[in-house]
């Protein structure tokens, strides 16, 4: 448990670094913070290429209970801070869901936004069975410096 805005609030932790020919050109390490039950997200905090910042989530739409092909929709928007409180950025989340097979889905998780003018995007791919449980990472999409990593 951590503290957010005011609120005690459950954590997990992420860190990327990207190389390329050995040389390291963007590093990203973020926390976010959410309520546990029911799931609701209240922001993140972190650092990307050694950039501070702080996104407080100012509007959360859950997933569906039930999720169809070709079904879509908003999840999250967010406003990114620097350590005085000065607005740096946005942040936007929404879904799509396609098909896998004639028994699963795929749900995918599209972000895009920007930290001090730099654009980021990220699509991350999980697969869905038939009776609703949720599988594996199958896909990330993660855009860098203009190029598009895909790791699969």
């Amino acid at each position: 448990m951590a503290m957010f805005n005011g609120q005690n609030a459950d954590t997990s932790m992420i860190a990327l670094t990207i190389s390329e020919n050995g040389a390291v050109v963007a590093t990203e390490d973020s926390t976010a913070y959410y309520l546990a039950s029911p799931y609701s997200p209240l922001g993140l905090s972190g650092t990307t290429s050694g950039t501070a910042w702080t996104a407080v989530i100012s509007g959360y739409t859950p997933l569906p209970s039930q999720l169809t092909v070709g079904g879509s929709g908003a999840l999250l928007s967010a406003t990114y801070y620097d350590g005085m409180n000065n607005a740096i950025g946005s942040l936007t989340e929404t879904y799509t869901v396609t098909a896998n097979s004639p028994t699963a889905l795929f749900l995918n998780i599209d972000a895009a936004g920007s930290i001090n003018g730099v654009q980021e995007t990220e699509t991350l791919t999980y697969s869905i069975a038939s009776d609703g449980t949720v599988g594996a990472l199958v896909q990330a999409q993660i855009t860098v410096n203009g190029t598009t990593l895909t790791f699969k």
